[in-house]
C-alpha cells in the first residue's frame, strides 16, 4: 500500500507542508521538499476577553419582569454565577417569526408561525448573551456564543459541561473557554487564518446556522448573503480553526477534500493543487524541485455545490489514468477525501479531475489550455480508422468513456455518425473553441457524390482530447443547411447545465412557454437523479428559419432516486427549438426520438 503525498506551500504558511492522506494512493511526487504535517505551538500567555466599555444596566417593567427573571436564572445556571452577577443590557418586544424563536437548532423542524415575545440582552463574565423568549418567559432560548460587538464570528460546540465557545474577529487573536464563561485570548496557529476571516467577514452579510457539528453566529459588513453552501464552508473554516486552537496544531490535510497533481507533457508541467471544504483552491508549482505558490481561489456557490454532493454521497478514492508511455507524455495524479458511502465511478473520477483541473487555471490565473490543432488531430485520427474500420472497435481511444459505453451498448457508428464509411475524403473545414466550456467543435467536410458535413465535439478526458458529442445535420439535399451551431451549442450546454445540477441555468435555456409548463423545481429534482448526463449524438432532423427540431440520444448514469421516464444507460429525447431574436431557446422537450 502507498501513501499519498503531495509536496506543496501551502498560502502564507512559511513552510512546505506535506499533505499526507492514508488513502491507499499512487505516491504523487512534486517536489522533494522537507516538510511536515503539523506544527506544534507553544501554548501562549492568555489574556481574557472583555467588552470594550461596561454597559449600564436596563430595568425592566411590566410584564417583562418575568421575562427577565427567566433570562437571569437560565444564564446564572449556564455560567455557574449568582443572578446578582447578571446585569441586564437591553430587552426589546420582538415577533419571532418560528416556534425556534429564531435559533435555528439541527435537527429540529420550526413550526412557521408568528410568537410575541423579547429578545434580552444579558452581561456576565464581561461579555454579552443574547436570549429570545415568548410574551411570558416560559419558552427561553439562548443563541449559542456571546453577542459580537464587531465584525466576527463565534462557534459553539457540545453540551452542558463540555460546550465550548470559540472566538474569531478580525485584526485579533482568536479566544476559547466554556460557553457562557472566561474566553481567552490565543494567538491563531495558522497567519493565513486572519486573510480567509477577512475574506469571509468582508464578503457576507450577518447570519446564523446550526448543524450537527456545532452553532455558528456570523456578523459580517460585507453586501452579498450566504447561499447554504458559502455558510457551509464558513462553518468547516470555524471547524478546523476551533481544532487548531484548542490543540496548538495544524495539519495541511484538515479539511482537505481535491489534492490534485500534474506532471510531464510538452510544456513540462509540475503543477499542484489543494481545494478545501472551507471553500478555498490554492495552486502551486513544483518545477525545478522547488514549491512556488501561484495564488488562491474562493470556490463560487455553485462549486460549493458541486464539491459537497461528491464529498457528501463518495468515499476516498485515488485517481492515476493512464498515459501513453512516450517521454512527453502528460500525466494526472488525483486524491479524493470524502464521507459517503458510494464508490466514485469512472465519470465521477474524470469528472473531478476537470473541476480541479478548472480550478487550477481559476486560482494560478492561467487560462485552460485548448489547443484546437490537437482536437482536430483527434477527429481526423478517428475518420481515418473509421473508414478502415466502421465498426468502430479500433477507434474506441478516440471516444470519450460515455460515447465507447453507447456502443458497446449496441449503437453503430454509422447510425451515430448517420454516414456509411464509403466517403471518397474528408477536410477539416474549421476548429473553434466553445466559449467557456473547454471543450473544442471541428467541423468535417466529407466528400461523397456530393460533400456533407459533420461536427465533432471534444473534450479533455485523461489529460487527452476525446470525442463527446457527433452532430448530424441531416437536411434535405436541396436544403441550405445554414449555420445551426448556436442551436446546437444550446443543447450542448442546457445537458451541461443538468449535469452540473444548476437547475436555474438550465431553465435559462427554455421559452417563455416552455417555462409555462416545465418548473425550475422539476429541473431541480431530475438533475439530484443524475449521476451524469452528456449528449453523445445530436440530429437535426427538421431545419426551419425559426424553428429546428433535434433528435438527442443522452447517455445517463443514475442516482438511487432518480425522476420518472430516464434509463439508466442510453436515453433518446426530441427538442424542438425556436428563434427569440438573435438568440435559440427551447420550446417543447418529449420522450423518443
Amino acid at each position: 500500500m502507498y501513501r499519498l503525498k503531495i509536496f506543496t506551500k501551502l498560502p502564507a504558511r512559511g513552510l512546505y507542508a506535506v499533505l499526507a492522506l492514508s488513502l491507499g494512493a499512487i505516491l504523487l511526487v512534486a517536489c522533494a521538499q522537507t516538510a511536515q504535517t503539523s506544527r506544534p505551538t507553544s501554548q501562549p500567555t492568555t489574556t481574557p476577553v472583555r467588552l470594550p466599555s461596561p454597559m449600564p444596566e436596563v430595568t425592566p417593567t411590566g410584564s417583562a419582569d418575568s421575562v427577565v427573571l427567566a433570562a437571569k436564572t437560565m444564564l446564572a445556571e449556564k455560567s455557574k454565577t449568582t443572578i446578582d452577577a447578571i446585569q441586564v443590557v437591553d430587552i426589546q418586544p420582538v415577533q419571532w417569526p418560528d416556534s425556534c424563536l429564531g435559533v435555528p437548532q439541527d435537527g429540529i423542524m420550526c413550526a412557521m408561525h408568528v410568537v410575541d415575545g423579547y429578545r434580552v440582552i444579558l452581561s456576565v463574565n464581561n461579555l454579552q448573551y443574547e436570549a429570545h423568549s415568548n410574551q411570558d418567559g416560559s419558552q427561553m432560548i439562548f443563541v449559542p456564543g456571546p453577542v459580537l460587538t464587531e465584525p466576527g464570528m463565534t462557534y459553539s460546540v457540545g453540551q452542558g459541561d463540555q460546550c465550548q465557545t470559540y472566538l474569531f474577529t478580525e485584526n485579533q487573536e482568536a479566544a476559547s473557554g466554556p460557553c457562557y464563561g472566561v474566553l481567552n485570548r490565543v494567538p491563531y496557529v495558522e497567519k493565513m487564518r486572519t486573510e480567509e476571516l477577512s475574506h469571509y467577514l468582508q464578503s457576507y452579510k450577518p447570519f446564523s446556522m446550526s448543524n450537527s457539528q456545532g452553532f455558528l453566529n456570523f456578523s459580517g459588513t460585507g453586501s452579498a448573503q450566504a447561499s447554504g453552501f458559502e455558510q457551509r464552508s464558513m462553518a468547516a473554516w470555524a471547524q478546523i480553526v476551533a481544532d487548531e486552537t484548542q490543540s496548538g496544531h495544524s495539519s495541511a490535510a484538515a479539511g482537505l477534500a481535491i489534492g490534485w497533481h500534474r506532471s510531464g507533457g510538452l510544456a513540462g508541467f509540475c503543477d499542484d493543487l489543494s481545494v478545501y471544504v472551507t471553500g478555498v483552491a490554492s495552486a502551486t508549482s513544483c518545477k525545478n524541485g522547488k514549491a512556488t505558490d501561484l495564488g488562491q481561489t474562493w470556490l463560487t456557490s455553485q462549486q460549493l455545490n458541486q464539491l459537497y454532493q461528491w464529498v457528501d454521497s463518495l468515499n476516498n478514492f485515488d485517481y492515476a489514468p493512464s498515459s501513453q508511455a512516450t517521454a512527453d507524455a502528460l500525466n494526472i495524479q488525483l486524491v479524493f477525501s470524502g464521507k459517503g458511502s458510494t464508490s466514485a465511478t469512472q465519470s465521477d473520477m474524470q469528472a473531478i479531475e476537470s473541476f480541479a483541473e478548472q480550478l487550477y487555471a481559476q486560482a494560478s490565473g492561467t487560462p485552460v489550455s485548448v489547443n484546437t490543432d490537437e482536437a482536430a488531430k483527434v477527429v481526423e485520427d478517428f475518420l481515418t480508422t473509421f473508414k478502415a474500420d466502421p465498426t468502430g472497435k479500433s477507434s474506441l481511444h478516440d471516444l470519450s468513456s460515455m460515447l465507447q459505453a453507447d456502443i458497446q451498448s449496441g449503437d453503430l457508428l454509422p447510425d451515430l455518425l448517420g454516414i456509411q464509411n464509403n466517403f471518397l475524403s474528408f477536410g477539416i473545414s474549421s476548429t473553434q473553441e466553445l466559449a467557456g466550456t473547454g471543450q473544442v467543435l471541428v467541423d468535417v467536410g466529407l466528400n461523397f457524390v456530393s460533400p456533407i458535413h459533420r461536427a465533432f465535439v471534444l473534450g479533455k478526458e485523461n489529460g487527452a482530447w476525446r470525442i463527446n458529442t457527433f452532430i448530424v445535420h441531416a437536411v434535405p439535399p436541396m436544403t441550405p443547411e445554414g449555420n445551426f451551431l448556436a442551436a446546437d451549442q444550446v443543447i450542448l450546454e442546457y445537458v451541461q447545465a443538468l449535469h452540473d445540477k444548476n437547475a436555474a441555468n438550465a431553465w435559462g435555456f427554455l421559452s417563455t412557454q416552455a417555462q409555462k409548463s416545465i418548473q425550475q423545481s422539476d429541473l431541480e429534482k431530475e438533475a439530484q437523479g443524475f449521476k451524469s448526463i452528456s449528449a453523445v449524438a445530436i440530429t437535426l432532423n427538421q431545419p426551419g428559419t425559426d424553428q429546428l427540431t433535434y433528435s438527442v440520444k443522452l447517455w445517463v448514469s443514475l442516482t438511487q432516486n432518480p425522476a420518472a421516464g430516464w434509463s439508466e444507460g442510453k436515453n433518446t429525447r426530441s427538442f424542438v427549438l425556436i428563434k427569440n431574436g438573435k438568440s435559440w431557446q427551447i420550446d417543447k422537450i418529449g420522450s423518443g426520438s
